[in-house]
């Protein structure tokens, strides 16, 4: 059943129909988050993972990263693989070592395992569609 659920069904619960590769949008706690849809593979572990409040494995072997885009707290999310998120690094991460982050992280360590949990439960609703 796993290989049959396909990237457009993943895509779906974020709100969005459009071809593979691309991000589907989601509002969780106030926050926008970018849903990927071929970061990760809907695997039973994974969705244990997810249920957990952890983030999936991803394609690459990595868990799957929420990154602030702007760096700041009030702004958006984005699903990526953890090997796209190490090796841009320094394009990514706007906030230097100079600059305090713009992100309170005890709050976020909070959101992001609520969203996991979300996610793993808007998952397993569509794969039983």
């Amino acid at each position: 059943m796993v290989e049959e659920y396909n990237v457009m069904t993943r895509m779906r619960e974020c709100g969005y129909s459009g071809t593979p590769g691309k991000y589907g949008v989601m509002q969780f706690r106030g926050t926008t988050f970018y849903c990927s849809g071929s970061a990760y593979a809907p695997t039973e572990d994974n969705l244990k993972r997810m249920e957990k409040g952890r983030a999936p494995i991803g394609y690459d072997g990595d868990p799957i990263e929420l990154h602030h885009l702007i760096q700041s707290e009030s702004g958006s999310v984005v699903e990526i693989s953890g090997s796209m998120h190490r090796e841009n690094h320094k394009t990514l991460h706007i906030n230097t070592s100079d600059i305090p982050s713009g992100i309170n992280r005890s709050s976020f360590q909070m959101l992001r395992s609520a969203y996991w949990k979300r996610r793993a439960q808007t998952l397993r609703k569509e794969m039983r569609k």
